[in-house]
């Protein structure tokens, strides 16, 4: 028997330890968004996140993931919303076919975490999955989409202090503090997305429910 833990939920499998992740995934699971593509981690297809890293999942025995985080493509649209990288690949047309897609989401997804604004040559380094249809500079492209609409959750152009990026959260901070106790103290404008859209890192948006 086999314990993972997959999308944030404990798996106990009763397979044989050298089981390639993907079919476990696929068959004991019943989570079929990854796809198989070579057996060999060659072309990308079968790509989960391990504990934050894009590992190509045909080629590593399920053993080797037990006690380990594992993400699939399922875990990404919460709410019936697609991620920020989902939505970025539908806009700028990536998928053609769309059968290497999951796999190109989710080392996307790895690269995003861990360098939120990757240049081409970043991208290509990380994002080495293959598409037989030949959609390499629509991917490309939707990185960069994806990399921008993450980013506008983390920028802020609150002009009230002069160190806008700290201070504009901390007072944020506060807004969200007094609107919980139905006191708005918001008296300036910030013209951040994120605290526009309801979607800030610390404050939730509830800060700015007063902003003018």
């Amino acid at each position: 028997m086999v314990k993972l833990t997959v999308n944030g939920k404990a798996r106990s499998v009763d397979v044989d330890p050298n089981t390639p992740l993907l079919w476990v995934i696929r068959e004991q699971i019943g989570l079929t968004g990854t796809k198989y593509g070579c057996g060999i981690a060659a072309c990308g297809s079968c790509t989960v996140l391990v504990d934050g890293a894009a590992i190509r999942s045909c080629a590593l025995p399920v053993s080797a993931a037990a006690g380990k985080k594992i993400e699939t493509v399922e875990s990404l649209a919460q709410g019936g919303k697609l991620s920020k990288v989902q939505q970025a690949f539908v806009e700028k047309q990536a998928p053609q076919c769309g059968y290497c897609q999951t796999g190109m989401v989710m080392a996307v997804t790895a690269l995003l975490r861990s360098n939120p604004k990757p240049s081409d040559a970043d991208i290509d380094a990380a994002v080495t999955n293959i598409c037989r249809c030949g959609t390499f500079q629509e991917v490309r492209a939707a990185v960069h989409a994806a990399a921008k609409a993450q980013g506008e959750y983390d920028e802020c152009t609150c002009t009230k202090f002069i160190s806008p990026p700290i201070h504009c959260r901390i007072q944020c901070s506060f807004c969200w503090i007094s609107n919980w106790f139905g006191v708005p103290s918001c008296d300036w404008k910030c013209s951040s997305l994120h605290c526009a859209s309801g979607n800030a890192p610390l404050n939730r948006g509830l800060g700015n429910d007063s902003a003018k």
